[in-house]
């Protein structure tokens, strides 16, 4: 399972890669990109398991460069999360609206019955 840095590396990685071929990326860009909250312990870190994981394919890493390709898996990782993403949206605007009439209803039935109270008591 990847965690949150993995996965927006993944993605950055993903993007910067859209016909599936080797693209040549410099490690600049990456930091700049996290806006050098990481290291490159971490950095090498995630694309070592990123790679045993089959998500990508390195042709080579060096101080400057990285040359890789995201590989079938990446790409499946990818469109599951937006549609997950998607799902989530949807599922949230269905609960504000069931959250909605719930307390609509409350009030409604708590209005009943202290009229029911009031009127035959």
């Amino acid at each position: 399972m990847l965690d949150k840095f993995g996965a927006k590396l993944l993605s950055f990685l993903n993007e910067n890669s859209k016909s599936g071929d080797f693209v040549i990326l410099e490690l600049d860009d990456i930091f700049a990109n996290f806006k050098n909250k990481i290291n490159k312990e971490l950095l090498n870190n995630t694309l070592n398991y990123l790679t045993q994981n089959d998500y990508i394919k390195i042709k080579y890493l060096d101080n400057e460069e990285l040359c890789y390709s995201c590989l079938t898996k990446a790409r499946i990782y990818k469109e599951t999360n937006e549609i997950r993403i998607k799902g989530n949206k949807q599922n949230n605007k269905y609960l504000i609206l069931n959250i909605i009439f719930s307390s609509i209803a409350a009030f409604f039935g708590a209005f009943v019955a202290i009229m029911i109270v009031h009127f035959f008591l």
